[in-house]
């Protein structure tokens, strides 16, 4: 099964504005890119996962795709998910069996948690990893790729959910530390700073 990963990657300037009580915009920025080095990272340490690539309308992040070993592709307009459609062109392009949509925002994930997600993908089937409020959705396995629309942003956990049910997927649901806390508010980033030296990360 050939497993492709697409990351969408807002405009860094505009990157974390919810932590913006705690951080200035350079280190809003700062925290964006390194959120992202560490995502990659994590990819490229699962052997389950054969490619990556970034989709964003900031020139600066697609500037440093190579570096990554990420294939960069330019988003001139709409939004996250119109970002997310590009980059499923992209994978069909490759011929993906089925295509990871990962948000760069999981400062505890590991790339085990990622290979016991592709682990449970089945043809016909979509494995979701929504955040620990059971809101948002932080990774979404679709196999195949197009197994669904994208309905990222605003509770998107449930409606992605029900999507894949009423398309007669086998729905799966993925729980894993690294997977669900993601970084978000000035109250995540104060249990973030509590939890790396407890944890070791």
């Amino acid at each position: 099964m050939k497993v492709l990963t697409v990351i969408p990657i807002k405009r860094l300037g505009e990157a974390k504005s919810r932590l913006s009580a705690s951080l200035d915009p350079s280190q809003r920025s700062a925290r964006a890119t390194s959120l992202l080095r560490s995502t990659v990272a994590a990819i490229h340490s699962c052997a389950s996962i054969d490619g990556l690539a970034l989709v964003s309308p900031d020139r600066s992040v697609l500037d440093v795709a190579a570096s990554l070993r990420a294939a960069p592709i330019w988003q001139s307009a709409g939004g996250l998910n119109d970002g997310l459609a590009l980059g499923r062109a992209w994978a069909a392009q490759q011929g993906a069996d089925a295509l990871l949509i990962l948000l760069p925002d999981l400062p505890m994930l590991v790339s085990s948690e990622l290979a016991a997600m592709v682990a449970l993908s089945t043809p016909g089937s979509v494995v979701l990893a929504p955040d620990r409020r059971d809101e948002g959705t932080n990774a979404m396995l679709l196999n195949p790729p197009s197994a669904i629309a994208f309905q990222f942003e605003g509770g998107s956990y449930l409606r992605h959910r029900l999507a894949a049910e009423a398309a007669g997927l086998h729905v799966v649901v993925h729980r894993a530390p690294g997977l669900s806390f993601d970084l978000d508010t000035p109250d995540d980033l104060d249990e973030l700073r509590y939890l790396r030296p407890i944890l070791g990360l």
